[in-house]
Order: C-alpha cells, then structure tokens, then sequence
C-alpha cells in the first residue's frame, strides 16, 4: 500500500515536528522563567538593604533624641526640638516596619517561583554586574517555533496533494479444503490478488484542504519576518535601556556622595547647637532619600540586565536537567 506508506512516513515527520515544537515552547518558558527568577532576586536584595539603609539612619535619629534631652537637662535645649526629634523617630520606626514587610514579600514570591517553602530564608550575595553587550544567539526559540510551524505546514501541504495517489492493497488466502482434517496436495488452495482504491470523487475537497495550508503557510512565512524584527527591536531596546539604567545608578551614587558631606556638616554643627533641629533632620533625610535612589537605580540595573539577557537569549538552558 504504497499511499499508506507515504502517509505514515508524513504523520510520524509531523509528529516529530511537533515534539520538537513542545521543546522550543518549553524553552521560551524556561527563558522568562529564568528573567522572573532574577528579577525577583534583586528585589529581595533591594528590600533587605533599604531595611539596613533605614536601621542606620534610626541609630543617627536615636542619637539626635539623646542630645536633644541631654540639652534640655543642661538648659540649653528647646522642647519643641525634642518633640520634633521624637516625631521623626516615630516616623522612622514606621518606615522600618513596612520595609520589613516588603522584604518578607519580596522572599516568598522568589521562594515561590523556585518551588521552595514560602518562608525558607534566603542567602544574599553580591551580584557581579558586568557592561552590558548586545549578544545574541543564533536564532530565538520564537523563531525556531515559526520554522517548525512552517514546516509542518509543508508536511501537511505534501500530504495532502498526495490525496490522487492510488491505494493499492493485495492479499493472500491459503487454505485447505480436505474432509476429516485430510491434508494432502489436492486438499489445499491458494487465493492471491490485488486492488486499487482511487480517490476520484474527493477531488475537490481534497484542493481546498490543500489551498488551506497554502494559506496557513503563507501565513506563517510572514510572521517569521514579523517576528525576526519585532525580537530584534527588542533587543536594541533592552540594550539602550540597560545603559540608561548604569548611567543613572552611576549618578545616584554621586549625589549619594553629596548628600554625605552635607549632612556631615550639619550633623557637626548641630552637636554645637548651631544649627536648627529642622536643618538637621532634612539633611538626614536628604541622606536616607538618596541611599534609597541609589538602591532603587542599582535595582533597576540589575533587572535591565535580565531583560537583556532575556532579550539575547543569551542564558545557558539545559532543560533535562
């Protein structure tokens, strides 16, 4: 049967086809997996450091607190700068509580997404940040799932024009045909012939599945071009945004800088009561916002790196294992 055959070997090639199809969607899976897993990792290191950020800066509240009443028990301090002091003590504290609060969040959303127990603590490490380039593969699973769309379209497409091939069978019958179970060389026979199935009436339903996938195809072909620049657009962007992000993370850490030796000078000048509580307590804050800006910048920057590399495709995946 000799159609038989060739629609066999067309099924298992697209069967084959679609196997491989299920690999590149488990990869591209696997690719925004690995993105989220990052992401949600320097979240976790964001949280836990802008908790330290304001720990530190409650300690130089704290110390503000006692100067202040120290003042006052020598007759040199007003209350009004005590309760301001404590105020923002109290605000700080607040400040600490919610932080605390993102960083258990951001630790049971990465646990979650590596499969872990929701409340299993995580080891933070130093995240080595390199220049970002544009380095790509040789072709994105997307891609690679259009072409093997496309080609089991073309399987589909030769199978189908195969519908005019005719379906030859033949059989054989042997036998026997003795009374009694008597076998002998008279007693047995034979039966042998061949048939032809010819597909005449199907014509035309059989051209329009064809002119079907003709379509499809077409279709398909298309969308690869689409495809192919839309992830290449992709990437550019990723890349600028990523050396937006160093830029500004290299910024945040200069005005962090300045902000420092600002609040260094107040800071001494308050301890002489020389300046106002007022002055004291925004260049404190002045302090606290720009340690934040820079974490939120670092943060960025790591998460654009992921982007990146999610954009390249450029992460090592080994899916068997």
């Amino acid at each position: 049967r000799s159609s038989d055959l060739m629609d066999i070997y067309a099924n298992k090639r697209i069967q084959e086809q679609k196997v491989e199809l299920s690999n590149l969607d488990m990869q591209v899976y696997a690719r925004e997996l690995v993105k989220n897993i990052k992401v949600a990792y320097y979240n976790v290191i964001m949280a836990s450091k802008s908790v330290a950020v304001y720990e530190s800066n409650k300690k130089i509240l704290e110390q503000n607190v006692a100067l202040n009443e120290a003042l006052i028990k020598q007759g040199k301090g007003l209350k009004v700068n005590l309760l301001k002091a404590q105020t923002e003590l109290m605000k700080m504290n607040t400040s600490i509580s919610t932080a605390k609060n993102q960083l258990k969040n951001a630790e049971a959303y990465f646990n979650f997404l590596i499969n872990r127990p929701l409340e299993t603590p995580i080891i933070l490490e130093e995240v080595a940040t390199s220049n970002p380039q544009l380095e790509t593969v040789k072709e994105r699973e997307e891609v690679g799932l259009i072409n093997q769309s496309i080609e089991i379209q073309e399987s589909v497409l030769k199978m189908n024009k195969n519908y005019w091939v005719p379906k030859i069978n033949a059989f054989l019958d042997l036998g026997s045909q003795g009374t009694n179970w008597e076998v002998s060389r008279k007693s047995a026979y034979y039966m042998f012939g061949v048939s032809a199935s010819i597909p005449i009436y199907n014509g035309s339903r059989n051209q329009q599945q064809i002119k079907q996938t003709k379509y499809e195809l077409e279709n398909a072909r298309l969308q690869l071009d689409q495809v192919e620049q839309q992830l290449e657009l992709q990437r550019q962007q990723a890349l600028r945004n990523t050396l937006n992000a160093r830029e500004n993370w290299e910024t945040a850490k200069v005005q962090l800088e300045a902000s420092k030796e600002y609040f260094a000078l107040v800071s001494g000048a308050n301890r002489e009561g020389l300046t106002s509580q007022l002055e004291f307590i925004d260049a404190s804050n002045q302090v606290t916002n720009a340690e934040l800006f820079v974490l939120i910048q670092y943060q960025n920057y790591l998460s654009s790196l992921a982007e990146l590399e999610r954009a390249a495709a450029t992460y090592p995946l080994n899916i068997n294992h």
